[in-house]
C-alpha cells in the first residue's frame, strides 16, 4: 500500500493518498477526478555535527 502525492489539475490542491493498484484518486477539496501523482522528492539525510547532533542536512565532514 504504497502512499503517492497527487496535484489537483482543477483546483491545484496536493494531497497524499494510500494507492491500491492503477487507482487514480478524486480531489479531497473539489472533488475533481482530474488528478495526477507527482514526482517523490529525494530523501533528506541528516549529518551529525561536531556534538553528535543530527542538525545539518549537508554532507559531514568525515564522509568526504
Amino acid at each position: 500500500m504504497p502512499l503517492f502525492e497527487y496535484r489537483c489539475k482543477k483546483c491545484g490542491h496536493v494531497f497524499e493518498e494510500l494507492i491500491f493498484g492503477d487507482e487514480i484518486p478524486p480531489c479531497p477539496v473539489c472533488k475533481n477526478a482530474e488528478t495526477e501523482r507527482q514526482m517523490p522528492l529525494p530523501t533528506r539525510h541528516y549529518a551529525p555535527n561536531e556534538t553528535g547532533e543530527f542538525t545539518h542536512l549537508a554532507p559531514h565532514k568525515s564522509w568526504e
